[in-house]
């Protein structure tokens, strides 16, 4: 029996969302810096061996009964109140296995299209009012800035990291691309590649690749990572009468390092 899957990527009220900033969910998790007046470094490390496998999936589809996918929220940086975020930076650790994805599902699973165009986004969660109210609600009052569509901006705010699609089932794959990183050992052939190379768009899917534009957080929030530039139209997810469990891992070491300023009160 077939469906219609359609996707809709990183909602605010059926997304669910893993803080690799907190130790129960990521144990290798960075302690972040004390933001000071001027310039300062936002970091947080990520093994995923380490993090449990229900809490490292950019989204599930855990039936071929299943009619809309939402995409998860991953987020990797607790950004501070006050705090303008310049841009973002991923790094592969020496001699830990390098950043990727993992695609995994039945022979019969995703269909080819909702993936054509898809990437790991760096998108933003915003607090539209102080953590410390007494009246402050996460699902009220932290905002994940999205399209009119529910689906991350384009590239994200800070980049995306295209992905390596197998197959007209898509199955397999989920790499990255060869030119984005490069493993961090004694034999490297490009070690600008020690960084992972990523895309900033301005816009949409096919537009020019531009700059970074700094964003602010006056009252705090989260960078995150979930997909982008997925094909959010209604395709055909087979099933061969099995359920897929078709996933997005992301896998490796990953160092998320963001450069920032601190603006006084």
């Amino acid at each position: 029996m077939g469906v219609n899957l359609k996707f809709t990527v990183a909602n605010s009220s059926a997304s669910t969302t893993f803080d690799m900033t907190d130790t129960s969910i990521n144990p290798d998790a960075a302690p972040q810096s004390t933001p000071r007046q001027g310039g300062f470094t936002l970091r947080n490390r990520i093994n995923f061996t380490n993090v449990a496998a229900a809490n490292k999936k950019l989204f599930n589809v855990a039936s071929s009964g299943q009619s809309a996918q939402v995409g998860n929220v991953l987020r990797v940086l607790d950004v501070p109140e006050r705090v303008l975020v310049r841009s973002v930076n991923l790094f592969a650790v020496k001699s830990e296995t390098v950043p990727g994805s993992y695609l995994t599902g039945s022979a019969s699973g995703l269909h080819a299209s909702h993936l054509a165009s898809a990437a790991i986004g760096i998108g933003i969660e915003q607090r539209s009012k102080p953590e410390s109210s007494a009246s402050y609600a996460a699902t009220t009052h932290l905002d994940l800035q999205l399209t009119a569509q529910g689906v991350m901006p384009a590239g994200g705010p800070f980049g995306q990291i295209p992905i390596v699609k197998a197959g007209a089932a898509v199955t397999g794959g989920g790499t990255f691309e060869a030119s984005q990183v490069e493993k961090i050992d004694s034999s490297m052939t490009a070690p600008e590649l020690g960084r992972i190379q990523t895309q900033v768009l301005n816009g949409s899917a096919a537009s020019t690749i531009t700059g970074v534009i700094p964003q602010y957080f006056p009252l705090g929030g989260y960078v995150y990572l979930g997909m982008t530039n997925v094909n959010t139209g209604s395709q055909s997810h087979t099933s061969a009468g099995k359920a897929d469990s078709t996933y997005l891992s992301l896998t490796g070491t990953w160092e998320i390092q963001a450069d920032c300023q601190y603006i006084p009160e």
